[in-house]
């Protein structure tokens, strides 16, 4: 063997443990940077979900992704708009959901009975009808279900690309309820009601 063949030899016994090791690592930083990307998509998605969720009940702001209120509303006068009320009288409450901040479509459902509440209407008195108001015009898209004491309505505000959440997609109920004529109350009494609403994102 001459000089230059041996030296030859060695020296490809010499760089096979290097190649290896060098190859080694170059997979290991393959992973590692393939590892980071995931988990920086998967916490960047996760913050783009909560930060686009905005929801305001009544000016009440919902953060969460589902959320079930219960609120205890005062019942207005429909003659006057106050919260003093005797027999006869026909009287509401309002329910706003304003989505107008948020990125995500939405469903919802409102469960309201009179018979709940801190200080419910009397007995005898029902759920006359409801209004439904979006963007300033009357609407009868969603559904609306009555009993004598209860009423549910369900409904969605959806999001597309050509109609993105902003104002207009307020929705503004009024619940008109009547206290019965012969309910034995005392005159400028209050009264309140205790809906529960449903909230969840349309994924």
């Amino acid at each position: 063997m001459t000089l230059k063949e041996h030296y030859k030899f060695h020296s490809r016994k010499s760089v096979k443990p290097y190649s290896r090791l060098l190859i080694l690592m170059l997979l290991m930083l393959t992973a590692v940077y393939t590892l980071s990307r995931f988990i920086s998509s998967a916490v960047g998605s996760s913050d783009f979900s909560i930060a686009t969720w905005s929801i305001a009940i009544n000016n009440e702001q919902i953060t969460s992704g589902t959320n079930q209120l219960s609120n205890t509303m005062p019942l207005l006068n429909v003659s006057d708009g106050s919260t003093s009320l005797k027999s006869g009288d026909e009287c509401y409450f309002d329910i706003e959901i304003n989505p107008s901040s948020t990125e995500v479509s939405l469903t919802y459902s409102i469960d309201i009975d009179l018979t709940s509440g801190s200080h419910p209407l009397p007995s005898g008195s029902t759920v006359l009808r409801c209004d439904l108001y979006t963007g300033g015009s009357a609407t009868v898209s969603d559904t609306e279900t009555f009993g004598t004491t209860t009423a549910t309505i369900n409904g969605s505000i959806a999001l597309s690309n050509s109609e993105p959440l902003n104002a207009s997609s307020i929705r503004k109920y009024r619940i008109y309820c009547e206290i019965p004529s012969n309910a034995s109350i005392t005159d400028g009494e209050e009264f309140n009601v205790n809906p529960v609403i449903t909230i969840d994102q349309d994924i």
